[in-house]
């Protein structure tokens, strides 16, 4: 009696520190964790004459309910950016904002513009694990901005 007793306290300790989910299922043993994917975010900023435009902020928003995720990048001299991230998934509100913020420094001022699903492109890279590892993609936003 005094064994069980003890047997059913350690099952219960066991249970509550989560040991109970680390059970096999067939051949594959259930995992703690969640998915994740690399992504790369890239592109380029011109403007209506197909010129590069320098110092454009670019906002990329994964989730806009939660703007602390956000990143903040600005387009290079050649009108280019990028930056890498690792996230869960890319969700479908993720959205990508430009914004001229030294106004005529570059060559005039530009209208700011935001993208979201339908307006950039998402290419898997790189094969996932078959496990927790999504694989790698590139989030390709190019945007041509227009004169105020």
């Amino acid at each position: 009696m005094f064994k069980s007793i003890i047997q059913k306290v350690l099952t219960s300790m066991l249970a509550i520190l989560g040991f109970g989910g680390c059970e096999w299922f067939g051949n594959e043993s259930v995992m703690y964790g969640e998915p994740r994917a690399d992504y790369k975010l890239l592109g380029e900023v011109k403007d209506g004459q197909d010129k590069p435009i320098e110092g454009i902020r670019v906002v990329f928003s994964p989730n806009p309910e939660q703007p602390v995720s956000n990143d903040t990048l600005y387009s290079d001299s050649n009108g280019c950016f990028s930056s890498d991230y690792t996230m869960v998934s890319l969700p479908d509100e993720a959205l990508v904002m430009f914004e001229d913020v030294d106004s005529d420094a570059h060559g005039g001022t530009f209208a700011s513009k935001t993208l979201d699903k339908d307006g950039y492109s998402v290419t898997r890279v790189k094969k996932g694990d078959g496990s927790w590892y999504q694989g790698a993609f590139n989030i390709k936003a190019d945007v041509t901005l227009d004169r105020e």
